[in-house]
């Protein structure tokens, strides 16, 4: 990949709730069967992804978190000389 492209691998979705003080980070899992009805996050395709979907209980717990903060944190590529 070229320098400054975003790298798949090095994506973080971290998650405040409303009544938090600190955001904790959400795991990333291979596949909607992977969140077996828990937390995390997957790809649309693990090879050439191009969003990110959020396990459906992280999802509504979300949704339904009216202060709740989320970040997706893009790790980028870079060429090292």
């Amino acid at each position: 990949a070229e320098a400054g492209t975003v790298n798949p691998e090095l994506v973080k979705v971290t998650y405040k709730p409303g009544a938090a003080t600190e955001a904790e980070e959400v795991d990333r899992v291979d596949d909607l069967a992977a969140c077996a009805g828990g937390d995390g996050w997957y790809y649309d395709n693990n090879t050439s992804p191009s969003k990110l979907i959020m396990c459906p209980a992280t999802c509504e717990k979300m949704q339904n978190d009216d202060g709740g903060e989320v970040q997706i944190l893009l790790g980028c590529t870079n060429n090292q000389r």
